[in-house]
């Protein structure tokens, strides 16, 4: 691998990649089929029953459902990682993973994961190679979770307004406090005269897959976000705007908490969250690309990486 720093003399280094492993690997991965299957299984057997409620014949069976949940879910997850191994074939990036983490499951108030990451144990050539790199992973997994919630939209039930107004005060459902303009175009594909959506667990994961994205896309540390805003940016400035991020965030927060806004939680866990990853998991400046001579800026990734930023940042619902 050539490492070129600006500054000083052309040197061609030859570096050895220790050969490490990520330990527990294959424990995590089978843990985290355990807890999201927890997490499909409590999101088919409530959507079961308030259908039974309403007396609406789906023919639902919670554990098939919970089974085709953990599938998609975490093959959506798998393809945000694939886009990001296939890059890094293509630009001869030495990586390791996919790695998925376990999280605790809806029964307990999560997800039943935090994702999936790869460890890149080398660098991207170029500035225009970092900036592909970034970019391909949340592209995929998008597009996935778009195939993935064009079922869940037509599998999702179109209840009566009053129908949810009773089921609402009666503690059965209740309402998201966040959308994006992703799943608002899909909602599109299902017009609704009057009516609510209750939504089935498929469509409920593209709205995580969503969610997850945002923070991937934002450019900070050594997120996918910060790999496309370090090609464009020097490292300084770079680090700079990741502080002004979590500084919005939290803004943000608190802001919408003084509106009685409940997605202002979300908002300050989110600064909280990417505080964390970027002063104790990415620790110091984004490294950047191995050639630090190079100076040809891909801008045209700018555009791909705005329209995505777009389609998945959280919106607030009243």
């Amino acid at each position: 691998m050539v490492l070129q720093i600006r500054g000083e003399r052309p040197v061609l280094r030859f570096l050895p990649i220790p050969e490490r492993t990520i330990p527990f690997k294959r424990l995590l991965t089978i843990t985290t089929f355990f807890t999201v299957g927890l997490t499909g299984y409590g999101l088919a057997s409530g959507f079961a029953e308030i259908a039974s409620k309403l007396g609406i014949p789906t023919g639902l069976n919670p554990f098939a459902t919970a089974t085709l949940y953990t599938l998609l879910f975490l093959l959506a997850l798998g393809v945000h990682e694939l886009g990001h191994i296939f890059s890094s074939k293509r630009e001869g990036v030495l990586i390791e993973g996919p790695i998925f983490i376990p999280a605790p499951p809806i029964q307990l108030g999560f997800i039943g994961t935090f994702g999936a990451v790869i460890m890149m144990k080398t660098l991207p050539p170029s500035r225009k190679d970092l900036a592909r790199l970034g970019i391909s992973g949340p592209l995929s997994g998008v597009l996935a979770g778009l195939l993935v919630g064009i079922i869940g939209v037509f599998s999702s039930l179109a209840i009566p307004y009053d129908k949810a107004v009773e089921l609402a005060e009666a503690g059965d459902i209740g309402s998201m406090p966040l959308t994006t303009i992703g799943l608002e175009l899909l909602l599109m594909l299902r017009p609704l005269n009057g009516e609510v959506l209750l939504i089935h667990p498929l469509l409920f994961i593209t709205y995580i897959i969503f969610i997850v994205t945002f923070l991937n896309l934002l450019p900070i540390g050594q997120l996918d976000g910060g790999h496309v805003l370090r090609s464009l940016m020097s490292p300084r400035a770079h680090e700079k705007l990741g502080e002004m991020i979590i500084a919005l965030l939290a803004v943000v927060g608190l802001s919408l908490l003084l509106l009685n806004y409940v997605a202002g939680y979300y908002y300050l866990m989110l600064s909280l969250v990417v505080f964390i990853l970027r002063g104790f998991v990415a620790k110091g400046q984004h490294p950047g690309n191995a050639n630090q001579y190079d100076e040809d800026k891909p801008w045209h990734y700018l555009i791909p990486y705005l329209v995505l930023l777009v389609m998945v940042t959280p919106i607030p619902i009243g």
